[in-house]
Formats: C-alpha cells, structure tokens, sequence
C-alpha cells in the first residue's frame, strides 16, 4: 500500500533568510509548471519532470494554447512533433501581418516550449502559428497591458 501525504515544503525564492513558504503548483504540461510562494513570488520551472519521459510516446503533432493567457509582456508557447523537420512558429497581428519568427529550425521528434516577449508590442489579439511540413495550426493569444 502506498500512503501519499502532503506537507509544508520551503523553497529558496530569495529573500534574506533563503526560505519562502509554496502555496500553489500548477503544470500546463509534463515539461512546463508554476509555482507561488510567500511574498508573491512567482515561478517557472521548465525541463522533464518524469525520467520516464519517452520521445517515442509522442505520436502526433500538437500546438498548446500559451501559458499565460492573457498575458503580459511574455507568455509561453509549448508545441510537440513526432517526427524531426522543419519547424517554424511564427507571430501574427489581428491584420494577419508576421510580428516575428520565433522557431525557424529543424528540430528532433520531441516536446518543445519557446518564450514570447510582446514587451514593444501594444495590447490586443495576436495568433502564433506551427509549420512543420505539411502540418499548420494557429492559435489566439491576447495580450493586455
């Protein structure tokens, strides 16, 4: 039998005495998590969180909706593949004009998160578009200020 429990863990969010009480945890995916501590300290963590990750268990392509949403100045733009190509994200206005090319590589089988930082751009509806050979989608973000 396994018992699961829960307990008070502290965490080094900087402050002067090292420690900080954590209040949430949330992950968006396997790769990508929040966590809030004392003193409103917010932060990201991103990499494997399981060593039982396994790139071959990813069978199809896949566009996440950005973390956070709405947000401000950046968000965060996960995406997985299940096969190696070319891929490309690319940032798109409500008039449809390219803002910017955030991915333009080749990239292995794998799961994948790449940062947008909207800090020049003005509030308002943007989408973000995956390519990568005959697959296409888009989704919509909005950014407030």
């Amino acid at each position: 039998m396994h018992l699961i429990t829960w307990e008070t863990q502290f965490s080094p969010f900087g402050d002067h005495w090292g420690y900080n009480d954590i209040f949430s945890i949330f992950f968006v995916n396997t790769q990508t998590g929040w966590i809030t501590g004392d003193w409103g300290r917010i932060t990201r963590y991103y990499g494997t969180t399981d060593v039982e990750d396994d790139v071959n268990s990813i069978n199809q392509f896949a566009l996440s909706q950005n973390y956070a949403n709405p947000f401000n100045p950046s968000t965060v733009i996960s995406y997985q593949l299940p096969v190696g190509g070319s891929a490309k994200i690319k940032v798109y206005n409500i008039l449809g004009n390219e803002i910017t090319t955030l991915v333009n590589e080749y990239k292995p089988a794998g799961m994948y998160e790449v940062e947008f930082d909207a800090e020049k751009l003005s509030s308002g509806v943007y989408f973000y578009q995956l390519q990568d050979g005959e697959y296409t989608a888009m989704k919509k973000m909005i950014l407030i200020k």
